[in-house]
């Protein structure tokens, strides 16, 4: 008879270490559903194509974002290190959002200008983006690669 309690609480006792787990992962879901993160970024990577010479090409970046946060929101662009070259400055960039959407387009946010007698080529830099509120709570920042072709 002893040996059938045993079994018996020993069964109970996973049940309830299940149930304790599941409960625990549910939690932990719901708090990360409010950690406030870029979740993506379009396009990515990006490509811009100077047709002239001297010229410049832009592109919109939209990104997309969880969490909760106060407006408004400031997204940030940093170069990485080395993106800078002799021929070639990448400049950090920053541009506030006033609206409560979860998916932001920054209009013009990634540029390109080629100086008249460039020689055709292309470049790939890359950057570090981030978001920050009003309250000053910053999103991890993620890499994002962009090339600038001329010809």
């Amino acid at each position: 008879m002893g040996g059938k309690l045993i079994r018996v609480s020993m069964a109970l006792a996973t049940i309830g270490l299940v149930i304790g787990l599941q409960a625990a992962t549910a939690g932990a879901a719901q708090a990360n559903s409010s950690v406030f993160r870029i979740t993506k970024t379009t396009p990515d990577p990006v490509n811009l194509n100077v047709l002239t010479i001297p010229g410049t090409a832009h592109s919109n970046i939209t990104v997309h974002w969880k969490g909760k946060v106060t407006f408004p929101i400031t997204a940030n662009t940093t170069p990485a290190p080395g993106c800078s070259t002799a021929f070639f400055t990448c400049n950090p960039n920053s541009f506030t959002f006033a609206s409560h959407k979860h998916k932001l387009v920054w209009t013009h946010g990634w540029g390109c200008t080629i100086d008249a007698g460039s020689s055709p080529g292309s470049f790939t830099g890359t950057f570090y983006l981030d978001l920050v509120d009003a309250k000053g709570q910053t999103t991890p920042s993620i890499t994002l690669e962009y090339t600038c072709t001329w010809s």
